[in-house]
């Protein structure tokens, strides 16, 4: 009851208010994605921004991003409000400190290293809203158990965005989030919430650059968002391949067809059903935006860690647990483990030579 009481005030709190004076945000992770993010809640200017950099802080805070956006055109030297090189501890009692919102757009790494533990030094319990733009499933769960008294949303996105070298980032798609709450205590969404994430809508969009809308269908459009992700994202990983690629390999129909047929079954013995195209419709949508590859290809090559978990671990579990079968998914899932660990590997060695 303490805790249900808590995200009431926080929500009452955010709502009184109008957000009448800036919004302070915290963007944690700043590849594309989070880039992105942020320069969109910048731009509005109804939010103050700070983000947290790691490899590239001393570049950006010399020299700022370089940004070639699809939705924004070209930008050089741009920073947000402000730049910090680890994530800030704020103090309970300095209410001037406090984040109204902490947007996570890391790498969601449970095999690696968790987001949970990064951000936890600048969460003020009952009062930050916290919110996920990560790929995958059943992401919120430590976060439901950690931060009690805190609202998760979940953030969808859909653009296409890479940092291609240290503070250099190319957005190629349109900018297109869904925005949404997490169940909190139980299986009901408090009506706070949903006021909540439609209020970072409000924000994000300020700016009118970009498509950014709410949601109250949270895990669904988690599940449609899968059928490609775990399906093209993990063997265009493997293969080392971009998605026109597999088109001309005809792997469509031997990988990716089988792929994501397995996630629909598992997404409707879950309770969330799809229109019986849907499969073909994503592929389709795949081909009229003409070759592109996926993160985790990009991650792949770059020697970084994937989404293995979060993308096909998860659906794997699921899936085994309504005893619907999924074949492929389980041999993409092995194959990208094994490919996980020998990154882990490489990291640990590197590590150890220069230690």
């Amino acid at each position: 009851m303490r805790e249900l009481i808590c995200v009431l005030c926080m929500y009452s709190a955010l709502t009184s208010s109008n957000m009448s004076r800036r919004a302070r945000i915290l963007v944690v992770g700043s590849g594309g994605i989070g880039t992105i993010a942020a320069l969109n809640l910048h731009v509005g200017g109804a939010c103050h921004v700070t983000m947290v950099l790691r490899s590239s802080y001393q570049k950006v805070l010399e020299d700022g991003f370089s940004i070639d956006s699809f939705d924004h055109g070209t930008l050089e030297g741009w920073k947000p409000d402000s730049i910090l090189p680890g994530v800030p501890s704020v103090s309970t009692d300095d209410q001037a400190q406090w984040f109204d919102f902490v947007v996570c757009a890391t790498k969601n790494l449970p095999d690696a290293s968790p987001t949970l533990q990064i951000i936890k030094p600048a969460i003020t319990p009952g009062h930050t809203n916290i919110v996920l733009l990560q790929n995958g499933l059943n992401i919120e769960t430590t976060y439901l158990q950690h931060f009690p008294t805190n609202m998760i949303l979940s953030g969808i996105s859909y653009t296409s965005s890479h940092e291609t070298s240290s503070g250099v980032i190319v957005q190629s798609h349109p900018d297109d989030l869904i925005i949404g709450a997490f169940a909190h205590h139980d299986n009901h969404n408090l009506s706070g919430g949903n006021e909540i994430a439609r209020t970072f809508v409000d924000l994000y969009g300020k700016a009118g650059k970009t498509n950014c809308t709410f949601t109250q269908y949270t895990q669904r459009e988690r599940w449609r968002k899968l059928i490609y992700n775990a399906s093209f994202n993990p063997i265009c990983a493997i293969l080392n391949a971009d998605t026109g690629d597999l088109r001309q390999w005809q792997a469509i129909d031997d990988l990716v067809r089988p792929a994501m047929q397995e996630i629909v079954s598992v997404a409707n013995v879950k309770g969330y059903t799809f229109a019986a195209d849907i499969v073909d419709k994503t592929i389709t949508m795949d081909e009229a935006c003409g070759a592109s590859r996926p993160s985790m290809s990009y991650d792949v090559a770059k020697g970084n860690l994937i989404e293995v978990e979060i993308l096909l671990g998860e659906v794997v579990r699921e899936g085994d647990e309504c005893d619907v079968p999924v074949p492929t998914l389980r041999c993409l899932y092995h194959l990208c483990k094994a490919i996980q660990l020998r990154t882990l590997q490489k990291h640990r060695t590197k590590d150890m030579i220069t230690s």
